[in-house]
């Protein structure tokens, strides 16, 4: 993820769980690392794109599991570092009678979650705190 975040001659980066072994500290970190790889690769391509008429996007596909990962992400829009047009949420959801579906998660310009989640999407820390 760091080596990707800095190289210059990626453009779409896809990972699994990046969570995975990472404490929840390091889990936002790795939030801010993205955001940080986005705004450096958009202004290194900046005069490059003047130059030769186009530019390379880093884009990231992130398919995680966690919840802290997401609010650092939500963080970053928040004091201005990321867009939130940058960053698209979709969660599959699965119905019994209808198979599974991906929703698309509004996100306000304040980087807050606007979408209704579905059950228990970010409910596992209240019930295990007040259950």
């Amino acid at each position: 993820i760091i080596i990707n975040s800095l190289i210059d001659d990626s453009s779409t980066i896809l990972v699994q769980q990046p969570e995975t072994h990472l404490h929840p500290r390091l889990q936002a970190e790795v939030g801010s690392i993205i955001t940080k790889s986005i705004n450096l690769k958009n202004k290194k391509n900046y005069r490059r794109m003047l130059r030769i008429g186009m530019g390379i996007e880093k884009n990231w596909i992130i398919e995680t599991h966690s919840e802290t990962l997401l609010f650092r992400l939500l963080k970053e829009i928040r004091k201005g570092n990321l867009d939130k047009d940058d960053l698209n949420v979709l969660y599959i959801d699965h119905d019994k009678k209808n198979g599974s579906s991906i929703k698309k998660m509004i996100i306000s310009e304040k980087g807050e979650l606007i979408s209704q989640w579905p059950n228990g999407f970010f409910s596992t820390d209240i019930d295990e705190i007040f259950d």
